[in-house]
């Protein structure tokens, strides 16, 4: 689970993000912005704080997951789990 969410942290959401970044600075400043220029403005001072809530939030899901079938509920999942 932690990494199903940091994969769609870091693709999906920094993707994007990083493209409009660059777009937009490109249209103010005129001139294309360095690869390496863009991460450190819209990736890296984000990093450490999104891998923290990445793992927080995989965390809570793990503890709030049910543990086993309810009653007379069939477990289709069972095993599914890391130890």
């Amino acid at each position: 689970m932690l990494g199903l969410m940091l994969f769609a942290n870091f693709l999906l959401i920094y993707g994007p993000g990083l493209l409009q970044l660059n777009l937009w600075l490109t249209n103010v400043k005129g001139t294309p912005v360095q690869f390496g220029q863009l991460l450190t403005m819209g990736a890296i001072p984000f990093i450490a704080g999104d891998v923290t809530k990445a793992v927080v939030a995989a965390l809570i899901a793990r503890g709030v997951t049910p543990k086993k079938a309810y009653a007379k509920e069939t477990d289709k999942w069972e095993g599914w789990r890391l130890p």
